[in-house]
């Protein structure tokens, strides 16, 4: 789906349905973009409620942040209200956030898209894989070791 087709589905969205709400079904929303114009951020819904004047709700929420064509980190939940206006979003539901070498999973979510914060309200878990700690350890005795 093109940025073009949801900007222009978005200025449309007020005259079509100002009292009933429009149902889709694998909704993308470019969030944000880097310098070069490219996508950074994309919102996926599986199933998204769409109504004028208010936050659009969300079924399946997947948060990609990409880099260049690769998604460097996932967002997933299985719903939230998401408020275009200020590019923001807010469950009370589960929530995993996944990339390289990190799981965070936890409750009751807010995630400011401009900012690029997330806030986990309970049962914060974080999980680390794929970490050495004795590697880690070694390196940072090596930094901190004065060269002669």
């Amino acid at each position: 789906m093109s940025a073009t087709f949801i900007v222009a589905f978005s200025m449309l969205a007020p005259l079509v349905w100002s009292e009933e709400a429009a149902v889709m079904s694998g909704l993308v929303i470019p969030v944000k973009y880097d310098n070069a114009g490219n996508v950074k951020i994309q919102l996926i819904a599986g199933f998204a409620k769409i109504k004028a004047g208010a936050p659009i709700y969300i079924k399946d929420l997947t948060v990609e942040y990409l880099e260049g064509e690769d998604v460097e980190m996932t967002v997933k939940a299985p719903e939230c209200l998401y408020f275009r206006e200020n590019k923001a979003a807010r469950s009370k539901s589960h929530v995993k956030i996944e990339r390289e070498n990190l799981i965070v999973t936890g409750q009751d979510f807010k995630w400011d898209a401009d900012k690029e914060v997330f806030q986990i309200f309970q049962d914060a878990r974080v999980e680390l894989r794929n970490v050495n700690s004795k590697d880690r350890l070694s390196k940072k005795k090596a930094e901190e070791t004065p060269s002669e």
